[in-house]
């Protein structure tokens, strides 16, 4: 079963935001699926998903997308997909149903520490703003240092968000960071670029591992996908007199509740019509750059990951974007493993962000640091994994690794806590909290720990 638990600061009323994942209406080609039916395995925490030393000495290939709503996606439950070609490559892999993240910086900064947010504090939760945004700390041993220290020192990042700007301290241990911004005006030379970095080392003969990651960054407010990768219905538009600049989000956001309901479900098809049409886009591109490598033999030789780094909002509980609420619509991610000897399937349960350096570091056979707390994927059973946001709520949210979930602010005194394996939508609370959850929600807002997470 799937629990989720809540703490929320603001009103829970769900107002007028989608429901379900299922709205066909919006998708570019509502008509096209993805077969699941190869899918022949199914884990669950208990079993090592991936056995260790399974790529060792094999090259690595990481692919993340920001702001991407899985929900959205095929391959975690839709009806339908914003690009169903993309979404096969993924059926040929092991899917990890549900992941906890935050927002960009916090959810890179735990994949790359492998430690929780509770962990890393306050370097990761206070917003740009007045008091600025504290990188992490040259004495964190990043993922990426320890893969160079390990013989992947022929490393690159082309990333399409300047989260990874050098003044973050996300990219200690890459040989080269490519940063293109804006992302949409350079997406094809990016995968051109990838494309000549993959083939120049295939060529030279070294045996040399690489790494190589790819950070697509389509599906930001505000949405502007070229018409080629949208479809809108015939009654989707923006109210009148609201324009798509960057402050369109926010301003829908502040004005949704004075709109009339007619007024909402056309502003709802707009954005969510615009918002596939961005997931659309990168995955067109990304699709047909894993194509061209998958038949020049890129799986037999690499390890390839697949992981989104946080959701998108859409009035689902008050607000678009993200980044501000512990809600599945912002925090829920996913991941897929591909390559040589992984047999399509599905892990059931939550991981964390933190799950995904050790199950890399395991398969390529290099040995875990002591300082990371994440676990190789499968190996996690019993935690209870963590979820905070400390901008617009003060909040936490807690993932049991039998898929629980359950959000709580105590200034609010509110607890809630749903199964989502049968209540994905999370509209029907429990009657009673488990008492495993009950116990670890006891200490998490302690004042010196909330002014920790919070501070600034």
């Amino acid at each position: 079963m799937l629990l989720w638990l809540a703490f929320a600061c603001q009103n829970q009323d769900s107002g007028s935001g989608i429901t379900g994942e299922n709205d066909s209406s919006v998708l570019v080609d509502s008509t096209s699926t993805t077969d699941s039916s190869s899918t022949t395995v199914t884990y669950t925490d208990g079993e090592q998903a991936i056995a260790s030393n399974s790529f060792a000495g094999k090259n690595l290939l990481i692919i993340s997308m920001d702001t991407t709503r899985v929900g959205r996606l095929q391959t975690w439950g839709n009806e339908t997909s914003p690009n169903p070609e993309f979404e096969g490559i993924l059926a040929q892999g092991l899917v990890v149903e549900a992941m906890s993240a935050n927002w960009t910086f916090p959810s890179m900064s735990v994949l790359q520490t492998a430690r929780s947010l509770k962990e890393l504090g306050v370097l990761v939760f206070r917003p740009p703003g007045a008091n600025g945004q504290d990188p992490l700390p040259a004495s964190e041993d990043l993922f990426t240092e320890v893969l160079a220290r390990s013989g992947y020192d022929d490393s690159i990042l082309y990333t399409g968000n300047d989260m990874f700007g050098p003044d973050r301290g996300l990219t200690d241990g890459f040989a080269d960071v490519q940063i293109y911004v804006p992302w949409r005006d350079q997406i094809e030379e990016v995968y051109s670029e990838l494309t000549v970095f993959i083939e120049s080392r295939e060529e030279d003969n070294s045996n040399k591992p690489w790494v190589a990651w790819h950070h697509a960054n389509a599906a930001h407010d505000a949405y502007a996908p070229p018409p080629e990768f949208t479809s809108c219905p015939s009654n989707a538009r923006l109210p009148d007199g609201m324009v798509n600049d960057a402050n369109v989000l926010p301003n829908l956001e502040a004005a949704w509740d004075s709109y009339d309901t007619a007024t909402q479900e056309a502003a709802m098809a707009w954005v969510l019509c615009q918002y596939d049409g961005e997931l659309n886009m990168d995955m067109y591109f990304l699709g047909k750059f894993l194509r061209e490598q998958i038949a020049n033999g890129l799986l037999e030789s690499t390890l390839v990951v697949f992981l989104t780094d946080h959701g998108e909002a859409f009035e689902d509980h008050g607000f678009f974007t993200h980044g501000n609420t512990v809600w599945l619509e912002e925090t829920r991610t996913g991941a897929v493993f591909l390559g040589a000897g992984i047999e399509p399937g599905r892990f059931n349960g939550f991981i964390g962000q933190q799950d995904i350096a050790p199950t890399i570091l395991s398969a390529l056979g290099i040995d875990i640091p002591p300082t990371m707390t994440g676990v190789p994927l499968g190996m996690g059973e019993g935690r209870i994994l963590e979820t905070f946001t400390c901008t617009t709520w003060q909040a936490a949210a807690l993932h049991t690794s039998s898929g629980k979930w359950a959000i709580s602010d105590p200034s609010a005194g509110l607890l809630e806590a749903y199964d989502i394996g049968i209540d994905p939508d999370t509209t029907s609370p429990l009657d009673a909290v488990p008492s495993d959850i009950d116990a670890a929600l006891s200490g998490m807002f302690e004042a010196s720990v909330a002014e920790m997470w919070c501070s600034g």
